[in-house]
Order: C-alpha cells, then sequence, then structure tokens
C-alpha cells in the first residue's frame, strides 16, 4: 500500500510539468505564425492560454540576424504587448517569446512572420489642361510690352513728319515777306532821291 502511495505521487510530480505546458501555450498571436502582412507593423500581442507573469518577455529578430528594439513591452493577465518605435521594414521576422505562468513555469517558444507593405506609387505632375486649353482657344496674338512700346516709338517717330510743312511754309512767307519789304525799302528810297533831285533844279 505504501508503495503504491509512493508510485502515485512520483507519477503525479512528473505530469505536472506537462500539464502547465499544456495550460500556458501560445493561443493567439497577431502578427501570427506564417502570416504575410501587408499593412504597417506598429507591435505585436501575443494572447496565452493561461495568465502570465510579469517577468515574461518577447523579442524580434530580423532575418540579418539583429534584434528589432522594442519601445515597451505591456503584460496584461494573459496578453503580452510588444510597442515598437516604427513600422517594420518588409522582410522576415522571428518572434521569440519566454513567459513565466502562474505556477511558476518558464516556458519559452518562437514563430515567424513576413511583412511584406506594398510600396506607394510615385505621384506624377498632372498637365495643366486649363493653360493649355486657354493658349489654345485664343485666336489673337497676345499683345506684348515690346510691341506696345514698339507702337509708341512708331508713333513718337511719325508724329513731327506732320509738323514739317508748316514750319517749312511759315519761314517760306516770312523770307517772302523780308524781300518785299527790302523791293518797297529801295523804291521809297529811289522815289525819294528823285523828288529831292528835282526840287534842286
Amino acid at each position: 500500500m505504501m508503495k503504491k502511495g509512493i508510485l502515485t505521487l512520483v507519477l503525479f510530480l512528473m505530469l505536472m510539468p506537462g500539464a502547465a505546458f499544456a495550460h500556458t501555450g501560445l493561443e493567439n498571436a497577431t502578427p501570427g505564425d506564417g502570416e504575410t502582412v501587408t499593412t504597417a507593423v506598429n507591435e505585436l500581442v501575443l494572447q496565452f492560454e493561461t495568465a502570465i507573469e510579469p517577468l515574461s518577455e518577447v523579442k524580434v529578430v530580423n532575418e540579418q540576424g539583429n534584434e528589432v528594439e522594442l519601445a515597451d513591452i505591456e503584460i496584461n493577465k494573459d496578453t503580452l504587448t510588444g510597442k515598437l518605435n516604427e513600422p517594420l521594414p518588409n522582410g522576415k521576422y522571428t518572434v521569440n517569446w519566454t513567459i513565466v505562468g502562474e505556477d511558476g513555469h518558464t516556458i519559452s517558444n518562437k514563430y515567424a512572420f513576413t511583412v511584406n507593405v506594398p510600396e506607394a506609387p510615385a505621384e506624377t505632375e498632372q498637365p495643366n489642361d486649363t493653360a493649355t486649353e486657354e493658349g489654345s482657344t485664343d485666336g489673337d496674338t497676345p499683345v506684348t510690352n515690346e510691341d506696345t512700346t514698339g507702337q509708341a516709338n512708331n508713333d513718337n517717330t511719325a508724329a513731327p513728319k506732320d509738323d514739317v510743312t508748316p514750319v517749312q511754309e511759315a519761314n517760306n512767307t516770312g523770307n517772302t515777306g523780308i524781300w518785299i519789304a527790302l523791293v518797297v525799302v529801295v523804291i521809297v528810297a529811289g522815289a525819294y532821291v528823285v523828288v529831292r533831285r528835282k526840287g534842286k533844279k
């Protein structure tokens, strides 16, 4: 009877770690095991089958074997959340987690996922259709400053031509008057001389 009781106790102690492991495994994760994510990954959420202790931790390693720094790790009952400093670049990642169950047993495991976020298409400049249409519908040649200035210069240059004739005519008229006056003076002087000579006789 004593031997039977000891054997039962030994079997119970041997089965306890297995029972603890079975009830403290990873139940769900985001991103999930083997998942290919096409949206930005800013955090990892691991949910376990039972509550876990604050000593639990998680590490993220990229495909080059470098550990990705986490901004913070939060533990709330059965959920562990690892917050990232920035979204993960495209590539394959391995999540190594270690938890401490309520029974004090430490359990470790890992899983992997892939990030494949499509790149945003490059923005292309749209042609200014409005400006093109306005340019094509406007049949008249636009007047530029050079055209306006040239026209003004032409007007200024042409203006004096209209004033040349009156000036020349005025000059000609003045010259004619002078000659007539001179002729009159000569005639009067000649008549005066003739009259004086006759008076002396």
